[in-house]
């Protein structure tokens, strides 16, 4: 009889311990951010069960309902860990090794204590934060640490008697600029669609805030920067494409990106690429030059007299042209911008074969740039055929001096 007893409570007693392994893997089990979601993970120990509570209810509830709010509030999974796992992140390498376990992309933590300060009770919250992003260069790290160290809500005291609309205040304040931080990495990671929407996002809600608290003005200015940033990159991104397989939809793309920068931003690279734009997709040169002027004396570069010369050219003016290319090759070429060059306009000869003032731009160019001396007597040569009537006398004479002049060297 007991040994029968005996055989019926070791499947149960054995039952009984594999629950309770079972139980405590699960408990212990670090949580994994679904794939398609950006992970907002939050670690914070407390010293008192009852801070503890409190801090949850009106610290970490609300920020998840702020974090999964708004436009971009479906991009997140917010998780809250355990206790024991908060615990254990007493510093930045464990708090990477937690945000790596559990493939967040940010993660804030820290203590949450009570403390006593001219002899009253606060909530002490001591917060860090870190960003997921791709390999970056050390001053684009840096930055983006002095952003996070300077916008943060890092240690905040908030007063135990009527601390509901401080602690609420420090999730929006804690919202904002996470999403703003993460907005950041976003772009420095190549996603700028997703970028793009936290900045506006964060902008819309500071807005709607107004901009009395110093991190909200602060976002409120820098946030139409780093669109600005977004704008260029994506722009940048959209004429390289243009420019090695010369894609009609790259350039549209172009063009869309460049209306969602402000006119006014004259920085010389997009109001080059602005010049670009309006010659390539609407032939309008007197705007392409427009662009190009807007760009300050002390920033002509050799770059800068290339297009000037070849839209003046395009236009009619091989004078100024020949003065623009003069300057050019005084300042220096680099190769790559010599084959750029080329590479432009032959593709605008082959698509406008009948305008002479093109084929001499060339031909200019190679005798003076690039010193293909054979190529430009073929340019020369297809000037001289193509042009009609009385156009460009003076260009006809120096053309045939050149072609006969190279012809007999070369003889």
């Amino acid at each position: 009889m007991r040994v029968t007893s005996a055989w019926v409570i070791l499947p149960v007693l054995a039952t009984v311990i594999v629950a309770v392994w079972v139980v405590w893997k699960v408990s212990n089990r670090v949580p994994k951010v679904a794939k398609d979601k950006i992970g907002f993970v939050i670690a914070l120990s407390y010293d008192d069960e009852n801070v503890a509570k409190k801090v949850r209810d009106d610290f970490v509830y609300v920020l998840k309902q702020l974090i999964k709010d708004g436009k971009t509030g479906s991009y997140f999974e917010f998780i809250d860990v355990a206790k024991h796992l908060a615990d254990d992140v007493v510093d930045l390498d464990a708090a990477q090794k937690l945000r790596l376990a559990t493939g967040a992309h940010f993660m804030l933590y820290g203590r949450v204590l009570l403390r006593e300060v001219n002899q009253v009770t606060n909530h002490y919250i001591d917060l860090n934060g870190i960003v997921a992003h791709n390999v970056v260069p050390d001053v684009v790290r840096q930055t983006l640490a002095a952003e996070f160290s300077e916008l943060l809500p890092r240690k905040v005291l908030i007063a135990k008697e009527n601390d509901l609309f401080a602690f609420a205040f420090t999730s929006q304040w804690t919202e904002l600029v996470a999403k703003y931080i993460i907005a950041i990495a976003a772009s420095v990671s190549g996603d700028f669609h997703r970028s793009v929407n936290l900045y506006q996002d964060v902008l819309d809600k500071v807005g709607a805030k107004g901009n009395v608290f110093p991190v909200f003005a602060k976002l409120s200015e820098r946030i139409p920067i780093r669109l600005v940033e977004i704008g260029t990159a994506r722009a940048v991104i959209a004429y390289e494409r243009w420019a090695d397989a010369r894609d009609a939809a790259a350039m549209d793309e172009l063009e869309s990106t460049l209306q969602t920068i402000d006119d006014k931003y004259d920085a010389p690279q997009i109001v080059t690429l602005r010049a670009i734009t309006a010659f390539v997709n609407h032939r309008n040169v007197p705007e392409a030059l427009k662009q190009l002027e807007r760009i300050p004396r002390s920033m002509r570069d050799a770059t800068w007299h290339l297009n000037v010369a070849f839209l003046a050219g395009y236009g009619g003016n091989l004078f100024q042209s020949s003065q623009h290319y003069k300057k050019a090759a005084m300042q220096g070429v680099e190769p790559r911008v010599i084959s750029l060059t080329e590479d432009f306009m032959s593709s605008i000869v082959a698509a406008e074969n009948d305008k002479p003032q093109i084929h001499y731009c060339l031909g200019y160019f190679n005798l003076k740039i690039k010193g293909d001396n054979l190529r430009a007597v073929e340019d020369f040569r297809a000037f001289l055929n193509t042009v009609v009537g009385n156009q460009f006398q003076k260009e006809r004479a120096l053309a045939v001096k050149w072609v006969t002049e190279i012809s007999a060297k070369a003889a």
